[in-house]
């Protein structure tokens, strides 16, 4: 018979740092991951896409999917992989809707993104293969093999360079806002979440010693900062409405009395009459977090 032991270990304040940060993270993270469900409500209701676009999702599913690859090949990163495979989920349930909700050109324009992203994935795939076999300076981490220390190297680096063109796509919010001197294009509590996210997945990639989940998300750090900042500066959305409606609802919401009485689908639009696209809410990598 086989005796297991059972030996008490006492976890440094460290260890319970990396435990709480992480989980925290993947809190936050997955807040963001579901905050496009409303988007999607209204979608599946008017049974058309409006001009909702679904370039950020086709992002966020490659910029996941590269993190899944990370973390499974990397050592003690289950808060990271728990946390893009649920992205990877919800991503994947966004873009099933946009494709059976889309119609005429503009489903043309999806599966055009959508073979974009898939052929980037590929060749992402075929460059972790390929580039791991010539780098050989790679040192692997404790309990982790050669080979998987090279994948994980090439695999960090796509998936930083996602994630940073991922962060950098609210800049065009945060221009808008600067031009109209108004954040209602800038939901509150999604910008709260996504610099909580990032300070908690900053502060895990500190303590576990990771520049690939380190470097996105200290950019994503000063990015919310900086949307926060516009904030402080022209402050919050008016709330002469419904104070739990934001600017984005608000806009679907006016778009469909608009066409309601014209008898025909509608496009998003504000009520000054411009065309406007949805926010991509802040994200936070890993990550993706």
């Amino acid at each position: 018979t086989r005796l297991v032991r059972f030996t008490h270990c006492r976890m440094t304040p460290t260890d319970l740092a990396i435990v709480v940060f992480g989980w925290a993270g993947v809190a936050a993270a997955s807040v963001l991951f579901l905050s496009p469900v409303q988007v999607c409500r209204e979608i599946i209701k008017r049974r058309d896409v409006l001009s909702f676009s679904a370039f950020p999702y086709l992002c966020m599913f490659l910029c996941s999917f590269m993190w899944v690859i990370y973390a499974i090949v990397t050592p003690d990163r289950f808060q990271p992989l728990v946390v893009n495979l649920f992205g990877l989920a919800c991503q994947t349930s966004y873009l099933t809707i946009f494709f059976r909700y889309s119609h005429g050109p503009t489903k043309k324009r999806l599966i055009k993104l959508t073979l974009i992203a898939l052929t980037i994935l590929i060749v992402s795939i075929i460059l972790i293969f390929v580039v791991s076999s010539v780098c050989d300076f790679v040192k692997p981490i404790d309990g982790q093999s050669k080979q998987n220390a090279k994948y994980g190297f090439i695999s960090g680096i796509i998936a930083v360079i996602l994630n940073i063109f991922v962060y950098g796509s609210p800049l065009s919010v945060i221009r808008m806002v600067i031009s109209t001197k108004s954040t209602r294009f800038m939901p509150f509590g999604l910008t709260l979440f996504g610099f909580m996210s990032a300070v908690c997945w900053t502060t895990f990639g500190f303590l576990v010693k990771d520049i690939s989940i380190l470097v996105p998300n200290v950019a994503g750090v000063l990015l919310v900062t900086a949307q926060l900042l516009l904030f402080a500066i022209y402050g919050l959305p008016s709330k002469s409405n419904d104070p739990s409606i934001s600017a984005m609802q608000k806009d679907v919401e006016f778009a469909m009395r608009a066409s309601d009485e014209a008898g025909e689908l509608p496009i998003i639009a504000s009520q000054d009459d411009k065309v406007v696209a949805p926010p991509l809410p802040p994200r936070s990598s890993v990550p993706a977090k």
